[in-house]
């Protein structure tokens, strides 16, 4: 679990992916609350790339909840994630999950 968020971009994404492989280790399947992220960039989208991809080599759930906040449904589609805005954490789970087969 991420106590303090941070942007998911690129000044952060070191950051994301320690806490991310720390939650694979310690808890197996994970949920992503994309209501604490303020902002996103590719960066950001790649990092949930490898990390949807990272759990699928390791049979492990990777589940998106929460309210995605404006700034950040314009930035992932500008990413290319969808071509509707996606509101909650359950729709860019759909877009993203499907992007990564």
């Amino acid at each position: 679990m991420i106590t303090d968020p941070k942007p998911l971009t690129i000044e952060n994404v070191q950051f994301y992916k320690k806490a991310f492989l720390k939650s694979f280790a310690e808890k197996g399947n994970m949920t992503v609350d994309l209501s604490s992220i303020t902002d996103i960039d590719l960066a950001g989208v790649q990092i949930l790339v490898a990390l949807i991809r990272e759990g699928s080599a390791q049979k492990k759930e990777i589940c998106f909840t929460g309210t995605v906040l404006l700034a950040v449904q314009a930035h992932l589609q500008l990413s290319g994630s969808g071509e509707e805005p996606c509101s909650t954490g359950e729709q860019f789970g759909a877009v993203i999950h499907a992007a990564c087969q």
